[in-house]
């Protein structure tokens, strides 16, 4: 059976999307590469196909909420119903990672740690629920979003750990419904709320009949680290799960942080890749300026041939 890679891309230039692309293909990754593509740079949208990549155009869509004009919908919550659309068109696969692309990389084949954790012949999970490791009453964007959408179940909501709905994975049947159900809930939410998406997905994903069938991987565990609770010291010293130590900083004598301004968020820490080097995906790298220059370095197009 074949796995899948599938995500959304829209107005990105080629240096936005090469780390996600050129990564992927690095990991050893032989299955299906599929972005839905809208307004990509024609040098971008030459090089996704040159990788392997298929691009999909992204449909017109009619809406069943008359409040929601046809055609016109939010990325972040839409995806998710072309992804359940094109696993419902184009049943067969096995595992499914569905990940954002500007801020994610993959530093080994995540199909590996799937197969490895979810990939038995009887297997008592079918999803995975990459954690930021901190509650939702701990973290001031996840906390708006459940009192501006959740409040009636807030005392529910808030003791729940956060999922990142930038990284779902796990077999094909589970994702695809998954999807869906994201987009359902999320639609409602789209007009009033950035990003509703990772609201629907947590409000989904915390019901007890999802949590039954969910792997939910501890940083051990070594497959997505998430870095935006991680960076600012702020939420560090409020998460579940410790973080990845500071590996650089302790072995150069350098200071692991960096002072930034960030309304009260003054403190923030940069990786090293050699700091999470076991970790097979890499989100929201972007908010670490060290370790972005080290994975945009690492992860360019001229290093496929060069390697």
């Amino acid at each position: 059976m074949t796995d899948l890679v599938i995500g959304f891309a829209a107005n990105f230039r080629w240096e936005d999307l090469e780390p996600y692309a050129v990564s992927l293909v690095r990991s050893g990754f032989a299955g299906k590469k599929v972005l839905f593509a809208q307004r990509l740079t024609a040098d971008a949208a030459d090089k996704l196909r040159s990788l392997g990549f298929e691009l999909l155009p992204i449909p017109v869509i009619e809406y069943s909420d008359p409040e929601i004009t046809k055609g016109g919908y939010f990325a972040y919550v839409a995806r998710f119903l072309l992804i359940h659309r094109y696993l419902y068109d184009n049943p067969g696969y096995r595992f499914v990672v569905c990940a954002d692309t500007r801020d994610v990389i993959f530093q080994k084949d995540p199909m590996v740690w799937l197969e490895k954790h979810i990939g038995g012949s009887i297997p008592s999970h079918g999803l995975v629920a990459a954690s930021e490791h901190i509650y939702h009453w701990a973290q001031k964007g996840n906390t708006e979003w459940v009192m501006k959408n959740f409040k009636e179940v807030d005392s529910w909501m808030m003791s729940q750990p956060v999922y990142c709905s930038g990284l779902i994975s796990g077999r094909a049947d589970y994702v695809r419904d998954l999807t869906m159900g994201i987009y359902l809930m999320g639609r409602a939410m789209s007009g009033n709320t950035w990003g509703a998406d990772q609201p629907s997905y947590n409000a989904i994903m915390h019901q007890q009949a999802y949590k039954n069938v969910t792997l939910v991987p501890t940083m051990a565990d070594a497959y997505c680290l998430h870095l935006v609770v991680v960076a600012f010291e702020e939420y560090r010293k409020m998460m579940i799960d410790a973080p990845p130590p500071l590996l650089r900083g302790a072995n150069s004598g350098q200071d692991d942080r960096k002072t930034i301004s960030n309304d009260s968020m003054a403190e923030m820490w940069d990786y090293d890749l050699s700091d999470v080097s076991e970790f097979a995906i890499i989100h929201q790298y972007d908010r670490m300026a060290r370790l972005a220059a080290q994975i945009r370095e690492k992860y360019s197009l001229a290093s496929i041939s060069n390697s």
